[in-house]
This record gives C-alpha cells, sequence and structure tokens, in this order.
C-alpha cells in the first residue's frame, strides 16, 4: 500500500483527536464522585425531616465539576428538587470528613443544611 501525503496527514490527524479524546475520560471513574448529606434545619417540621430522611434514601452525588462556587448552590437547588424535595432553600453546604463504618478509611462528603420556605 502506498502511503499518500493526504493518507498520511488524514491518519495523523485521527490519532491527535482519538489521543484527545481519551484524555478527557480519565478523571471518570466510579470513585471520583463525592456523597451528598442533606440535613434538615433545626426548626424543621416534622414533614420537612422526613422528606430529607427520604431524599438522603437516595445516595445522592455530586461530580468534583459541580462542586465549586456559585454553581454549587445552582446545583444544589435542580438536583435536590429533581429527587422529591421542594419547599426548600439552601442555607448552607460545606464539605466535612467522616469514617466508613466498615472500612474505617476516611472520606470526604458535602453536608448541606436546607431550610423550609413553605408557610
Amino acid at each position: 500500500m502506498i502511503l499518500s501525503r493526504r493518507s498520511f496527514l488524514k491518519m495523523a490527524g485521527l490519532t491527535v483527536v482519538a489521543a484527545a479524546g481519551a484524555s478527557m475520560f480519565t478523571g471518570c471513574g466510579a470513585f471520583s464522585t463525592t456523597p451528598i448529606k442533606v440535613v434538615a434545619a433545626k426548626d424543621s417540621t416534622k414533614e420537612f425531616q422526613a422528606a430529607v430522611a427520604e431524599l438522603n434514601k437516595k445516595k445522592l452525588v455530586v461530580w468534583p465539576a459541580d462542586a465549586n462556587g456559585a454553581y454549587l448552590n445552582s446545583f444544589l437547588m435542580t438536583n435536590l428538587t429533581a429527587n422529591g424535595l421542594s419547599g426548600f432553600a439552601v442555607e448552607k453546604a460545606e464539605y466535612k470528613t467522616a469514617k466508613d463504618a466498615e472500612t474505617g478509611k476516611e472520606y470526604k462528603y458535602l453536608e448541606v443544611t436546607v431550610k423550609s420556605t413553605a408557610k
């Protein structure tokens, strides 16, 4: 097979695109998410606390790219609403460290305190 200049450039271009595309997925492993623990504010009603408890059973997670700045608040409002929580506002969101009861390893999680806005 004779390799022309045009064929060589096409193959070189495809190789560069493939290498760049593969590097985009290196951070998307199964363990690159941060668990979210939702906590009801202290003055919440029992109904709101029950709704928060049901939400925590869904094991929500946040991706590292979503876990920063003003975007985080928007992400939380959208994600918590989509998972069944309504009539709330995010009071605070902070990263904490805990130990896994089974393995004894430390892990980070995002604790989100929400308050009811229903009257």
